[in-house]
């Protein structure tokens, strides 16, 4: 496991960090005028003193924890979400307020969390999934969408707990090819262990009293072992996820859906983060 830190900055503003990436021949990228972007390891000798640099500073950061493959194999469930969206829910422009794949009855309007679909989502086209199976629509955190490889892989391995959803054009009229929501039902009884380093803050709605989590991006989730007694394939996370008035639930899988995915070469945007299960 390697922890990665994703600094951003600008350079005229720390001439001494700066001085030091060139002193020590780190690579760091110019990605628009004056706005700098540096990644480095936790593991690496640089960073304690680069740790200071930012703290000082108060650099904004994030963190992307890398696992080896020996920790994926061993890992009995991990989380799976995907790096690529390619595109919005529709109607774009009124699709929080006003649209119609969401029930917003019980929305909590301070903290996000609530919602419940009723329709499929529109989409204005069929995004070109290239050597890709799996991706997220921006602004849905807690949904997979599937070509029709992935489907039919799914259904003949026969993974459980999972069902398919057609995905509509933008006017809702017709039934787009190639493209299916991966509709998960089952969600865990709770279970996440607050304490861990994966999550660095949790906040209590003061409206709704629902809790809500901020993954750190470090290091592993922890859940008790129990929650995950009798449940499918895959699942999503009682623990609502997110910050501001954005929330969304973790997906789940066992190692044999992982391990299909990797067997079948259909992993590419995927991102897989090992589950530690505590008794």
């Amino acid at each position: 496991m390697e922890i990665n830190k994703h600094i951003c900055f600008i350079a005229d503003d720390v001439p001494e960090l700066i001085d030091y990436l060139n002193a020590n021949g780190i690579f760091y990228e110019p990605v628009s005028i004056g706005s700098t972007v540096l990644d480095i390891l936790e593991s690496s000798p640089h960073w304690n003193y680069i740790s200071k640099i930012v703290e000082h500073k108060k650099l904004p950061y994030s963190s992307e924890t890398f696992f080896t493959k020996e920790e994926l194999n061993n890992a009995e469930w991990l989380r799976i979400r995907s790096k690529w969206r390619f595109g919005y829910p529709q109607p774009e422009l009124t699709f929080i307020k006003d649209g119609t794949t969401y029930c917003y009855d019980n929305k909590c309007s301070e903290c996000g969390s609530g919602e419940v679909q009723r329709e499929p989502f529109k989409i204005k086209k069929v995004p070109k999934w290239g050597k890709r199976f799996f991706g997220e629509l921006n602004w849905i955190g807690d949904e997979l969408f599937v070509n029709d490889k992935a489907k039919e892989a799914l259904l003949e391995n026969g993974i459980k707990g999972i069902s398919f959803m057609d995905v509509l054009s933008k006017n809702g009229k017709e039934v787009l090819p190639d493209i299916h929501q991966l509709v998960i039902p089952n969600t865990l009884d709770g279970g996440l262990m607050a304490g861990c380093r994966a999550i660095s803050e949790s906040q209590l709605c003061s409206k709704c009293r629902v809790t809500k989590y901020l993954s750190s991006g470090i290091g592993m989730l922890h859940f008790k072992k129990e929650v995950f007694e009798n449940q499918p394939d895959i699942v999503k996370t009682g623990e609502i996820f997110g910050s501001m008035h954005y929330a969304a639930k973790l997906i789940i899988v066992r190692q044999k859906v992982y391990k299909m995915i990797v067997d079948n070469k259909m992993e590419r945007g995927l991102v897989f983060s090992p589950i530690v299960l505590e008794d």
